[in-house]
């Protein structure tokens, strides 16, 4: 009941991900609490502006929450979580189209298609170009490939590299929106 993932994610709060009443109301009965993990994959921004005032959370921690308001496209949340001392330009290991990759929170925001994220993360100074260490593919690459009209706006507009190659195909962005067929990022990207 009280165990965590490797984000620090418990079963409750996966359950209130899932919107599973049956198993959040098991839990419960089994004594687990709602804690920040909980209330960011909820959407609940007063528990965890309460939570970050106790200043109980290190900014280890408050990073990896970040990755799941912005995987969950909690803008509020990424906001909240970046003001106390979450890093904008983290980056962690995950799977990047079923290949095991690391990336930043900002690639994250653009598969995602939070754009919304993916602007308040450059605002704190998210680098719109973050380095690769195994020629990953940029977030540009990933707003592109998976049609995210507004996110590949958001990425633009604070100077994402429209030329940038992956290593696995050497194509620019450009190219995985042609590819995956998604007509409104070609145009823009090609304007």
């Amino acid at each position: 009941i009280h165990a965590r993932t490797s984000s620090g994610v418990t079963p409750l709060a996966l359950a209130v991900n899932k919107h599973d009443e049956p198993t959040i109301a098991l839990l419960r009965q089994r004594g687990a609490t709602e804690d920040i993990s909980s209330a960011v994959l909820g959407g609940d921004s007063n528990m965890i502006a309460g939570v970050l005032k106790n200043g109980s959370e290190d900014a280890e921690r408050l990073t990896k929450l970040l990755f799941l308001a912005t995987r969950s496209a909690q803008s509020e949340i990424v906001e909240l979580l970046l003001r106390h001392g979450a890093d904008a330009n983290a980056r962690h290991r995950q799977l990047v189209r079923e290949v095991p990759s690391i990336v930043s929170v900002l690639h994250v925001a653009a598969m995602v298609g939070a754009h919304e994220c993916a602007n308040i993360l450059l605002q704190a100074g998210a680098n719109p170009n973050p380095p690769t260490e195994e020629g990953e593919p940029s977030p540009l690459h990933l707003a592109a490939g998976n049609g995210h009209l507004e996110t590949v706006r958001v990425l633009l507009g604070h100077g994402a590299d429209r030329a940038a190659r992956d290593a696995e195909f050497n194509a620019t962005p450009l190219a995985w929106a042609e590819f995956d067929g998604h007509t409104q990022v070609v145009e823009l990207l090609k304007s």
